[in-house]
């Protein structure tokens, strides 16, 4: 039973004790009374509405209602503000009491510095303090002010602001990701990227974002985005749904608070049509089965669509040539636009393997339509010269016989075009002559095969016009054949152009004169003199450095021929033959008119030299003349 008592009177003292200590716990801690104002506004408690980038004046009272004592004595005030929220720093606090205001990184601190028992804000029962500050929120959003106070304990108690959103969305043209922005040409499926800030804590208050898309003639389509991440904001445009020309877009935003911000994007193009180009716009010159080697020019007419009036409709961007051959390799080379609607590129078709190749135009409008549909085929590139060879048989013979050449021709790659060769040359002339065999390919390479063969005079041909008697026994050597012209026409010949520089004795030229041929020869020389022969009908003429002669060949009573020794070099003549049509004298007898001697053999007479015969008569003359007047004078 004692033990029972004890029991209960002990737990009767545990719980008188336990009253005691809440009523203690209660009425020893401070009580804070808190009133916020706008600068030159009534006070205002609980939970305050402000406008961003406004400063505001917020004042709270801390007051101590419940007695005295040590434990009840406050020593220090503290108010957190959250980042958003900055202090003001003119004017920036207040109290009414001894105290000294820190600011530390956004915690305002209010303490009594002078230690003991005056170190502290309030002291006693029925004690007041005024504390105030000034701060401005840039940001929209929902904060929490934190005040806390130190006695022998420490209490806090909690101030909510709410800052209103007044700022619309910021959107600008720059935010627009690539390639949606103005003067731009889209086609197919457009996504459109855009970046958006709002002035809402975190940056996100960005409630939706749509896209009207009206054209020229005011038609609209909405397009609501979608909000990715982040400030991120993006939809897909369908703009084959649309008639094709210039539209807008307008951005518009709104954000949570129902700030509206509309921004524009102005002249897009749509467009679906590809650019007109089709193998008729190659121009001849590049076709298909054709062969080329060397330097191509591609050229292709190119066009877009008509634009409208409004002129909304895209421009060529890039046309390309690609150039593929048999195996799928492939070449890209970029076209130029040297005027209007004409592309064209060069190609050096030796920097190719020979073979078949395609040739397709790509073409590109700045909308983004690609055609492709322009090819020519079957086109061969060649830079490899044919094959040629040529024999002629036989290798010599004489004036008059038959030469008979062959030729072969090949071309692995385009195929022969064109072969060209003399089968049976004339051999009226002596000498050695080159016969040529011309051989082109489809492609235009030409390769020339060459054949010699020497004619010899033939022994019964008499010199080629030499005469008779002792003229018939000479032989000229070689006579060098000119054009099928006639010599009117031709004019002149120097025979200082030849290769060596002249005739050697022996050689001859032949010439035609009233469609009859003539030549011109050399049948002997000296150092200072040259005896040259003019045929058909032979005459001969013996002409030193300097002189010259006239000749009629043909009896039609006009010099028809004029022949001038300008020199004698290495056993060469230099002489010029020229054509002319002069009426010959009267008093001239024969064909002949010359500065030199005509030595042309008379009958009867060989090598007689009709004009120094002539000489030695009048010498014979005056001798006998000269004989008969001593005679008389030796009489007398």
């Amino acid at each position: 039973m004692e033990k029972k008592g004890w029991i209960h009177k002990n737990f009767t003292l545990l719980f008188v004790v336990l009253i005691i200590s809440i009523f203690v716990l209660v009425f020893l801690t401070a009580y804070v009374g808190i009133e916020v104002s706008k600068v030159g506004v009534a006070a205002y408690a609980g939970t305050f509405n402000a406008t961003e980038d406004t400063s505001y004046l917020f004042n709270f009272t801390v007051n101590n209602t419940y007695g005295s004592g040590a434990h009840l004595n406050v020593s220090e005030v503290n108010v957190s503000l959250p980042g958003y929220i900055v202090l003001e720093l003119v004017n920036s606090n207040f109290t009414d009491k001894p105290a000294t205001f820190v600011n530390s990184s956004g915690v305002l601190t209010w303490r009594n510095a002078s230690g003991g028992a005056t170190g502290f804000i309030i002291t006693g029962n029925n004690s007041t303090a005024v504390f105030s500050f000034n701060a401005t929120a840039a940001t929209p959003g929902e904060y929490t002010i934190n005040i806390t106070v130190l006695h022998q304990n420490t209490t806090t108690y909690n101030f909510n602001v709410t800052v209103n959103d007044t700022t619309a969305p910021d959107v600008l043209l720059a935010d627009f990701v690539t390639p949606v922005s103005s003067n731009y040409n889209h086609s197919g499926l457009l996504t459109i990227n855009i970046s958006i800030t709002d002035n809402l804590k975190d940056g996100l208050g960005v409630s939706s974002v749509n896209i009207s898309v009206y054209n020229i003639s005011g038609v609209t389509t909405t397009l609501n985005l979608s909000n990715v991440t982040g400030n991120y904001w993006n939809g897909t445009l369908n703009t084959s749904t649309l008639v094709e020309g210039l539209f807008n877009l307008t951005v518009n935003v709104n954000d949570t608070t129902g700030n509206l911000n509309s921004t524009n994007i102005t002249n897009l193009i749509f467009d679906q049509s590809v650019p007109q180009v089709v193998p008729g716009n190659f121009t001849s010159t590049t076709a298909n089965n054709f062969n080329y080697s060397g330097t191509l020019v591609i050229n292709v007419s190119v066009v877009d669509k008509t634009p409208s009036s409004s002129g909304a409709f895209s421009r060529i961007n890039r046309v390309v040539f690609n150039i593929t051959n048999i195996t799928g390799q492939r070449s890209t080379v970029f076209a130029s636009n040297p005027t209007g609607n004409v592309y064209n590129a060069t190609i050096d078709t030796s920097q190719y393997p020979d073979g078949l190749y395609n040739i397709t135009a790509w073409v590109n409008d700045t909308a983004g339509n690609l055609n492709k549909t322009a090819i020519i085929t079957n086109v061969i590139f060649d830079n490899t010269k044919p094959s040629a060879s040529i024999s002629c048989t036989p290798v010599s013979v004489q004036t008059g016989d038959i030469v008979t050449c062959a030729c072969s021709s090949a071309d692995t790659t385009a195929g022969v075009n064109s072969t060209t060769f003399t089968a049976k040359p004339s051999t009226p002339n002596t000498g050695t002559f080159t016969q040529t065999c011309s051989v082109v390919d489809t492609a235009g390479n030409v390769n020339t095969a060459f054949s010699t063969y020497t004619v010899e005079l033939s022994t019964s041909s008499g010199g080629g016009g030499g005469g008779s008697g002792a003229m018939s026994a000479f032989k000229y050597s070689k006579t060098i054949p000119q054009t099928s012209q006639e010599f009117s026409e031709i004019k002149k010949i120097e025979t200082s152009s030849f290769s060596g520089g002249g005739l050697k004795a022996k050689e001859r030229i032949k010439i035609k004169i009233s469609n009859e041929d003539h030549f011109v020869g050399i049948r002997s020389m000296t150092e200072t003199s040259a005896i040259i022969e003019i045929a058909s009908n032979p005459v001969q003429i013996e002409l030193d450095l300097g002189e010259d002669a006239k000749v009629d060949v043909n009896d039609d009573g006009y010099y028809d021929v004029y022949v001038k020794l300008n020199g004698i070099t290495g056993g060469r003549a230099d002489i010029t033959i020229e054509y002319i049509n002069e009426l010959k004298s009267e008093d001239v007898e024969g064909t002949v008119e010359t500065t030199g001697e005509d030595v042309t053999p008379v009958e009867g007479t060989p090598k007689s030299h009709r004009k120094k015969a002539g000489f030695y008569w009048i010498v014979g003359i005056l001798g006998i003349a000269i004989i008969i007047w001593l005679i008389i004078r030796k009489k007398k």
